[in-house]
């Protein structure tokens, strides 16, 4: 199987000749609000942003034909479709812009429910890229806040996108003056968010990470400027420039669409303990066929690796800490990764302090019975049944 992370199945329908949707959802940063600079009023213009100049570089990499469309707030509607590049065959990527300047997640969650601003098109999306934060922190909101109200967000957009992968964005670095003074916030807010998703703080390593527990991935898209505020890449202290965008996508690009050594994105295991099934599918980021294999230690006892898949599985059957490093391997080089942990006891306690014994993923408790000859308390005598 080919990887692209978040792309995978897009780019892989592309590549077979089929047509795929991308939506995108966020504030206007997404929507790439001053992209030319502003208009002869005095108002934002977009030429598109990141969203579909990253668009463009997904239909060269896949030779497909890219099409453009942006969502209009006042009407509710989206633009009529444009066409942004074009590739051999009929098959179409579609970009669907669904970014909204000025909003945060509490109004976009109204444009959702009550605006249209997800469409039959964008339901049926093959990835939804969600870059929101800004306007969160400048409108007050905090780590305790603001991490519940993104994962809530997530899913919305998973309930109505359910075929879709989702990749979370961290989107551009803001000048130290701006949003009010909200950048520490706005840094804090998605330092939370990270750690929650990923067990990660900005800049992230990788910047592309998987989180197994919410099923989304995660793009710190900050990199793609050094993590730094850079005056000749903005328009102002919020907005990139066009140069600022196109620097974007194009950095956006190299990391979706990497054929190169693979790198392992699933950050820890699971909890195991002896005698339950246990079962995890680890995930790398290349955009090439991949073997995995163990490379250094051992295996928790009774756990296997499928090479092909990726997944561990197996019922583990000794209790204590293991240490193994991965190896994700393609056509190129490798990736190694390596996890830690300790497989739980089979043993555990109830409120009134018998000692539980767990048998086919049941706890039962122990009959305690004494050896005579040796005063050694024999736990092979358990009951079978909770009374």
């Amino acid at each position: 199987m080919t990887v692209y992370g978040p792309l995978d199945a897009a780019v892989t329908k592309a590549l077979a000749g089929g047509s795929t949707n991308l939506f995108f959802i966020g504030d206007s940063t997404v929507w790439g609000a001053t992209d030319d600079g502003f208009s002869d009023d005095n108002t934002f213009v977009s030429n598109g942003g990141w969203p579909k100049r990253l668009g463009i570089a997904i239909g060269q990499f896949c030779n497909t034909t890219v099409k453009y469309r942006s969502y209009v707030p006042t009407t509710e509607t989206y633009t009529s479709d444009a066409t942004v590049y074009t590739g051999t065959g009929s098959n179409v990527i579609t970009i669907i812009n669904g970014g909204v300047s000025s909003q945060y997640i509490a109004t976009l969650t109204n444009y959702i429910n009550t605006g249209n601003l997800i469409t039959s098109d964008a339901a049926a999306a093959d990835c939804v890229f969600i870059g929101t934060g800004i306007n969160d922190a400048y409108f007050g909101a905090t780590p305790t806040t603001y991490v519940p109200a993104y994962i809530t967000f997530m899913s919305l957009i998973r309930s109505k996108c359910a075929t879709a992968s989702i990749c979370v964005t961290t989107q551009n670095v803001l000048s130290s003056s701006e949003m009010s003074g909200s950048r520490s916030q706005y840094e804090n807010n998605y330092n939370a968010l990270l750690t929650d998703l990923v067990s990660d703080t900005l800049p992230t390593n990788p910047p592309l990470e998987y989180s197994p527990g919410f099923s989304v991935w995660t793009l710190d898209t900050q990199q793609a400027y050094g993590s730094t505020y850079q005056s000749s890449l903005m328009s102002d202290g919020v907005h990139p420039n066009s140069a600022g965008y196109a620097a974007q996508a194009n950095w956006m690009a190299t990391k979706l669409l990497d054929a190169g050594p693979p790198v392992i994105v699933t950050p820890a295991l699971g909890s195991m303990t002896v005698g339950a099934a246990f079962s995890q599918a680890l995930v790398a980021s290349g955009g090439v066929p991949i073997t995995w294999s163990v490379h250094a230690g051992t295996l928790p006892a009774g756990l296997s690796l499928n090479a092909t898949t990726g997944t561990l599985s197996g019922t583990p059957t000794t209790a204590g800490a293991y240490s193994v490093t991965i190896r994700a391997t393609n056509s190129e080089n490798s990736g190694d990764h390596t996890y830690t942990g300790t497989v739980g006891a089979p043993w555990s306690a109830n409120s009134v302090g018998q000692t539980l014994v767990l048998l086919g993923g049941t706890y039962y408790p122990v009959n305690a019975k004494i050896n005579i000859s040796t005063g050694q308390w024999n736990k092979l005598a358990f009951r079978t049944s909770t009374s």
